[in-house]
């Protein structure tokens, strides 16, 4: 065997055993189902993505644990409109409050997302960014809220992964380094 087919075999042998350890909680961007930019949700948790088989074929769930309690989202989720205010009058009410008013016929509001998170590479040691890419996704409007007196409030969210082409595909992930 030639010197350039030995390293052409052990480059793909190294690829072949490329294997990453979980090293931090998934960060998630979420989109309204347009692509418009709606919440980041940086303080999760606890956050989970999984295949589950079901009468249709296999499905995927998100689940995430949040720390705090995001404003943005919850009002994305309930379809809660802002008055029509510009951003000078806003800018003049001092104690601005947000009303949201949930709604029993209101059980999911569809979205894309991006999780990104931090993998370390076994073999090296080196972080690198790895991304779930979600382009049809519905959050299921289960607000749960539990407060203790010792502990942070956790704010439970939770997704169904919608297929989002003829192949069925629900998602993709991405290895960047």
């Amino acid at each position: 065997m030639s010197c350039f087919m030995m390293k052409i075999k052990n480059k793909k042998e190294k690829r072949l055993n490329m294997k990453y350890g979980a090293k931090e909680v998934l960060d998630l961007y979420v989109f309204d189902e347009n692509g418009k930019f709606v919440a980041r949700l940086d303080s999760l948790k606890e956050s989970a993505i999984y295949l589950y088989e079901c009468e249709d074929g296999l499905r995927a769930r998100l689940i995430a644990k949040d720390a705090l309690l995001d404003i943005e989202l919850l009002k994305f989720v309930q379809n809660t409109k802002e008055e029509n205010l510009t951003d000078f009058d806003r800018y003049l009410k001092l104690n601005e409050t947000h009303t949201i008013t949930f709604n029993a016929k209101n059980t999911y509001k569809k979205c894309k997302l991006i999780a990104k998170s931090i993998i370390r590479r076994v073999e090296s040691g080196t972080d690198d960014i790895h991304m779930y890419e979600i382009p049809d996704a519905n959050i299921v409007n289960t607000f749960n809220s539990k407060q203790t007196g010792y502990e942070p409030s956790v704010y439970d969210l939770k997704v169904e992964i919608q297929p989002f082409n003829e192949a069925e595909d629900l998602f993709k992930m991405h290895l960047y380094r």
